[in-house]
């Protein structure tokens, strides 16, 4: 439809832009300047059929120059290099609001030439199915890995002699190091020169943090695949396709068996080899992990359902259902089970029965486990607080101003806290008191981890260690990659892994030439 109109100066009556008569009373009004029509005008033209139109017009090139076009091509090309870089949530949340911000606005201008707003139109069509294309591509893999071949044992840059790291005793059984969720993690970190002993290419995209028992390191990945390595040399002991989602579940290990969650199922599979021991059908689980405690496996489905299994025969023992969505593990101390749901809810449950005791709100969206420490119990919220709750009745003991989505480590006299802005907070457990803070600099994704008198941050692709006493930095170590898992420090490795799929072993003493 024209987009201009002549008004005939004879009678009144609005013509299309290219008429050279009057539709109703035949004067010649090709001396009349065609002039833009508001939209809410264009009832007044006579019908299309009525109205001569010059097809050839279509035909014509566009105006490089035309109003807007240049501000069109901009937003495109910041749109798709946005979405091609390798950038963090919230500098590509701003690239891609003035990439479409810069294209609107083109298009605004463009309005009044339609030959150029068509044509600008079908580049706009293309382009965004191209930017889909790259949207999917980085949401889905693009083939299946071949799980004999992803693996590798430090092949690059791998140090001239290997580290003297014996993995006996130190276990890492579940999220957070267990059922309470404290972040506590047995030890010792490395000292020295950092570097990489030895790396596990996944696959794909790592969100699921390494569980360790007997030496043997159980890690999942994006590209639905779960592994056993030789949490010493990062050799390859056995790989399990569990499923078509993506595996965000850190496994828990009891025993010798493993617990962990895909999508609408909770596997049981043995330590050993990763064969089958049993499986059950769960709601949707989401970013949540198991948390396995006196042979019962919890489940927390992401739609409020929690289930708890028996652990040896996969019985259901019971389920219950809470409002609102769950993002964190289930915490469990004496009988009691803490969770929280997006909507900063918290809830306190019979562990044996499901049982709601009571519940709270932390004033903003809990998306980490909850911290439990015999009479209370601690959240982080998306509000930017951390707070402390009576673990028998729900009610508030302190709030302090600082904490994020990402969670806590709890040691005897220090809560450690990240915020979404790359703080990192030390709080007096019991009165809510600062004890020291420091920024990294960078966004804080995911929880800390406490060991011994150590505290390892992860801060976006460099990872941090702090005295727990006195917040000094110990060291900087940068990943090259975005982190995405909480650390887990083992008997003189620090396990991290993020964005570009590998779970990399860090050691401490480097040696010459590496």
């Amino acid at each position: 439809m024209s987009q201009t109109a002549r008004q005939c100066p004879n009678c009144g009556r609005l013509n299309y832009g290219q008429a050279e008569f009057c539709q109703r009373c035949g004067a010649d009004i090709r001396s009349v300047d065609a002039a833009f029509l508001p939209w809410a005008r264009h009832n007044e033209l006579p019908p299309m059929a009525l109205t001569a139109r010059d097809d050839s017009l279509f035909a014509q090139s566009t105006d490089p120059d035309a109003p807007g076009t240049g501000l069109v091509w901009s937003g495109l090309v910041v749109l798709v290099f946005g979405l091609l870089l390798d950038l963090n949530a919230g500098v590509q949340i701003v690239i891609t609001l003035a990439a479409v911000g810069l294209v609107i606005t083109g298009l605004w201008q463009l309005r009044v030439d339609y030959l150029a707003l068509t044509r600008n139109g079908r580049w706009l069509i293309v382009l965004g199915l191209l930017a889909l294309g790259v949207v999917s591509w980085r949401v889905i893999e693009p083939e299946t890995p071949n799980p004999a071949t992803i693996i590798s044992s430090a092949r690059e840059a791998k140090p001239t002699r290997a580290p003297q790291v014996a993995l006996q005793d130190g276990a890492m059984l579940m999220n957070r190091g267990g059922p309470e969720h404290r972040a506590i993690n047995a030890g010792p970190a490395p000292t020295g020169s950092l570097y990489r002993s030895w790396r596990l290419d996944t696959g794909g995209e790592l969100y699921s943090s390494p569980s360790i028992s007997n030496n043997t390191l159980v890690v999942g990945s994006k590209s639905g695949f779960l592994y056993g390595v030789d949490a010493t040399t990062g050799n390859q002991l056995w790989s399990r396709d569990i499923g078509e989602y993506i595996v965000r579940s850190t496994p828990a290990i009891d025993d010798k068996s493993v617990y962990i969650n895909n999508g609408y199922s909770v596997l049981a599979l043995s330590l050993a080899d990763g064969s089958t021991l049993w499986s059950a059908t769960v709601s949707f689980t989401g970013n949540t992990s198991p948390t396995v405690i006196d042979g019962t496996v919890y489940i927390a489905g992401q739609n409020g359902e929690i289930h708890a299994f028996d652990a040896i025969t996969g019985a259901e023992r019971w389920h219950s259902v809470v409002d609102g969505l769950i993002f964190g593990s289930p915490t469990i101390e004496d009988n009691h089970l803490y969770l929280a749901n997006d909507r900063g809810i918290v809830f306190a449950m019979r562990a044996d029965n499901g049982m709601v005791l009571w519940r709270a709100d932390a004033g903003g969206g809990v998306f980490a486990p909850v911290i439990s420490n015999n009479d209370l119990v601690y959240v982080t919220t998306a509000a930017g607080t951390t707070e402390a709750l009576d673990s028998e009745f729900g009610t508030l003991t302190w709030k302090y101003d600082a904490g994020g989505s990402s969670g806590g480590s709890l040691a005897l006299s220090q809560l450690v806290v990240g915020s979404d802005n790359g703080g990192v907070s030390a709080i007096d457990p019991a009165s809510g008191a600062i004890l020291w803070s420091v920024a990294t600099g960078g966004d804080i994704s995911v929880g800390p981890t406490i060991s011994g008198s150590l505290v390892v941050v992860a801060s976006g692709q460099t990872l941090y260690g702090y005295d727990l006493t006195s917040g000094k930095q110990r060291f900087a170590y940068a990943t090259g990659y975005t982190i995405q898992i909480p650390p887990v420090v083992i008997n003189g490795l620090i396990y991290v892994g993020g964005r570009d799929g590998y779970l990399d072993a860090i050691a401490g003493d480097a040696p010459a030439g590496s």
